[in-house]
């Protein structure tokens, strides 16, 4: 027979451990209650709480017991009680015996070890601990929701049980009723017994509810019969006033048409510094009259309007105003222009075309001046030639404008680009450097820029940057400066410039936020809102032109602020809004008619004219320009208006508008301009049709100083077109005309034909020019020293082969 064991527990825990936590253990452990667990504890002596079994299962038990923190061992079941001893089991060595869950593997581990996963079929012990205590998780929700569940039926069944009793009962007592010959409650009876309801109470509801339901419907009827009466009542006037102009305005909206109207009321009421506070007032009336809450405040408030007078200020010579046509359509007319613009006057509606030194002398050679007569100074004064009277100095720098040469310029710019063409950039580099005018020189750089841009030629794309920079500093007008920027910027985002033209857009923002000018501020805006559009930001452009508008209103004189108008009208025109541009300009000839004073309203008139001219409304033009001026200073406006469409490059509306000009000098100029404008353009034939079309008109000059200086430009135009007999010829015919001039005008006309020869390449001509002929040291000095920088170029940095030398005699 086997040996058998008795499994003894000791009152003592582990060290470490707490009791209660032991005893709660071995509850849990051994399947037992707490009582009894209790009681092991309870005594000083240990407790055998199994006897006579077999030793493994003893060692399972006592290993169990161990682990929940308590003392065991096995004594041997005939050994004498007062003999267990916890130190005896302590000399034994327990080992845990591990089962796996899935193959029933079995195999001993030394105490507190245990595999990570069965070694014969490798199940990860750990995940299928988890597993089972997610199971044993379930299995309570399980069991817990079927006892709800089982619950839930029992009170439902119990809830039914007692209704079918009760309805049992019912109708055992309705039978007795009827047995007995008692007549049963009727509903209505079993409804107030039911609910306890008060009868009165009830009624008293009753009455309140028809009542209110009475004076419901007599409300209505009352308010019908009000509405009927409103509607047949004939509207006031201020109500038949204001009923069109909302209905228009529904209108539009319903078309799709309201940012239409939005924009043309921000911009009237911005031009007539009206603000956004008059606007908000409207806006909050007519929210309140759609409400229904006070529509005649709304009424009061859209009747505040400020008409203007139909007459405009009276202009010296006038003995009444002269009448302002305010309907939409024949526009204003009948105003008394000015009869002369000052020469500052008409720059400060247009800027002037690139400056030519040219024009400038031309622009002098004719003015007359009253002096003293010498041998009777008692008598009346007497006119002489005012370039005759300059001093040194002032002659000096009248000279000193020819270096500023326009064709010149760009004859020069023209070979950059050829250049540039060539791959040459060192040498168009150098050619650039030697252009006078900012603008060209700009775009030259421009041209040299975009050609280190594809060569990835980053650090002499720099440095270019950094000449630009320099040249926009020498600028004055900021749109004309805006527009190079721009302009280059394009150029660079077209040759693949990643940072283009945002760069330059930012500089020009830069611009408009620097400037203390409202005026230049909100023309930059406006600048910059084209070039958004153009690279698709409409919002941008959007935003820019309203900030332009809202700037411009700000400006407190009101030739300025119809001035900035008037610009951003053009702005509006550049971004396809015909709609809202023609409204601007529109509205600021009411204005500038019935508002201002004789002077500024035709300085108002004639920017507008010039507005109108780029908007292409000719007839509008023509208009705006008999109120702004009459006779010489209508024919000033009419060259303004050709220069602003040249410098559009609009050659051909230029030219209709020259033809109205009756001054042969000024019609001659121009179309120098034009034509060298169509040539440096690529249109050289029809540049060469222009100008032997109208190279006969230059006989027509009464003025011989005038004559020869534009025979001899014509001369040097005919030969940069390659028609050098003709070039030949005119020169010839200049020289003449000088011969017959005496003094300093005879003086000024060679050294400009001279210049003009040298333009052209023929040095030698020029240089005997100025030996033989000129003898006034004021006039000689700079004409032979831009001679002498014109060789220069020639020789060093223009291609061979170009210097005209004279026939061997």
């Amino acid at each position: 027979m086997a040996e058998t064991f008795n499994l003894v527990l000791y009152p003592q825990v582990q060290d470490g451990h707490d009791v209660d936590e032991v005893k709660q253990k071995l509850c849990a452990t051994l399947s037992v209650d707490a009582a009894t667990v209790d009681t092991w504890y309870a005594t000083k002596h240990p407790t055998a709480i199994l006897k006579d079994v077999e030793e493994a299962t003893g060692a399972k038990y006592v290993e169990a017991i161990m682990g929940c923190g308590a003392q065991s061992n096995l004594q041997p079941s005939g050994e004498d009680k007062s003999a267990w001893s916890l130190e005896q089991m302590t000399k034994a060595e327990f080992t845990d015996f591990f089962v796996c869950p899935s193959c029933e593997h079995e195999e001993e581990y030394p105490r507190g070890e245990k595999p990570e996963q069965c070694p014969k079929c490798g199940l990860v012990i750990a995940k299928w601990e988890e597993k089972m205590k997610e199971e044993a998780e379930k299995e309570k929700i399980r069991r817990r929701l079927l006892r709800d569940q089982r619950l839930q039926g029992d009170r439902q069944s119990d809830i039914d049980a007692k209704r079918a009793e009760l309805e049992r009962l019912r109708k055992l007592e309705r039978e007795i009723m009827e047995e007995l010959g008692i007549k049963p409650p009727g509903p209505l009876w079993m409804f107030f017994e039911k609910y306890t309801l008060p009868v009165s109470f009830a009624v008293t509801v009753m009455i309140i509810a028809a009542t209110g339901v009475m004076f419901h419907f007599v409300d209505q009827w009352l308010d019908q019969q009000a509405y009927e009466e409103k509607v047949a009542e004939t509207p006031s006037a201020d109500i038949e006033n204001i009923a069109p102009v909302m209905a228009a305005a529904v209108t539009l909206q319903q078309n799709g048409n309201f940012g239409v109207v939005s924009e043309i009321a921000d911009a009237t009421q911005l031009m007539n510094a009206g603000g956004t506070q008059a606007r908000a007032q409207i806006t909050q009336a007519a929210q309140q009259m759609m409400k229904g809450v006070q529509p005649d405040a709304f009424i009061g408030v859209a009747q505040q309007m400020s008409l203007p007078a139909p007459v405009a200020r009276v202009s010296p010579g006038e003995v009444e105003p002269a009448a302002v046509n305010l309907d939409t359509i024949g526009g204003i007319s009948g105003l008394t222009g000015m009869t002369d613009f000052k020469p500052a006057q008409l720059d400060s509606m247009s800027p002037p075309l690139l400056e030519h030194g040219h024009e400038k002398i031309l622009s002098v050679l004719t003015d007359k001046q009253l002096i003293k007569d010498h041998l009777n100074p008692e008598g009346p004064d007497i006119i002489v030639e005012a370039i005759d009277e300059m001093d040194g100095s002032a002659i000096v720098t009248l000279m000193s404008s020819i270096s500023r040469d326009q064709e010149w310029d760009q004859f020069l710019l023209s070979e950059v680009k050829q250049y540039v063409l060539n791959a040459q950039t060192e040498e168009a580099g150098k050619l650039a450097e030697r252009i006078k005018n900012p603008v060209s020189r700009i775009r030259a750089f421009g041209a040299i820029m975009e050609e280190h841009l594809i060569n990835e030629n980053l650090s002499e794309l720099k440095a270019y940057n950094a000449r630009v920079r320099l040249d926009l500093d020498k600028i004055e007008d900021p749109d004309i400066r805006a527009r190079s920027i721009l302009e280059v910027g394009e150029q660079l985002a077209d040759a693949g410039s990643e940072n283009e033209p945002y760069d330059a857009m930012d500089r020009v923002a830069a611009l408009a936020a620097d400037s203390e000018d409202p005026k230049e501020e909100a023309s930059l805006a406006g600048r910059l809102a084209v070039s958004k559009l153009r690279i698709g930001d409409q919002a941008g452009a959007k935003r820019d032109l309203q900030r332009a508008m809202n700037i411009a209103g700000r400006i407190p004189d009101l030739r300025e602020r119809i001035s900035a108008f008037t610009t951003i009208a053009q702005r509006y025109f550049d971004v396809r809004n015909v709609t809202l541009a023609s409204e601007i300009l529109a509205e600021a000839s009411v204005i500038a008619a019935t508002r201002l004073e004789h002077e500024p309203r035709s300085l108002a008139f004639g920017e507008l004219a010039i507005a109108r001219a780029y908007l292409g409304d000719v007839d509008g033009a023509m208009q705006a320009l008999r109120n702004a001026g009459t006779g010489e200073a209508e024919q000033q406006l009419i060259a303004k208006i050709a220069e602003m469409l040249m410098g559009e490059r609009r050659y051909y509306e230029a030219l209709a508008w020259m033809e109205s000009l009756n001054d042969e000098v000024e019609y001659a100029r121009l179309e120098l301009r034009l034509s060298s404008g169509l040539f440096y353009d690529g249109r050289r034939q029809e540049a060469l049709n222009r100008m032997e079309q109208t190279a006969p008109r230059v006989q027509r000059i009464y003025e011989h100083s005038e004559r020869g200086l534009l025979t001899s430009q014509y001369a040097r135009f005919f030969a940069r077109l390659g028609r050098q007999d003709k070039a030949d010829q005119l020169f010839e015919d200049a020289e003449e005309v000088s011969e017959q001039l005496s003094g300093r005008k005879a003086q000024v006309n060679l050294a400009l034909i001279a210049l003009d020869r040298a333009r052209i390449f023929q040095l030698a001509w020029a240089k005997e020019i100025v030996r033989e002929e000129l003898t006034d040291t004021v006039v000689k000095d700079p004409i032979d020293a831009e001679i002498l920088v014109t060789e220069r170029i020639v020789q060093n940095l223009l291609p061979e082969g170009l210097i005209i030398e004279p026939p061997e005699d």
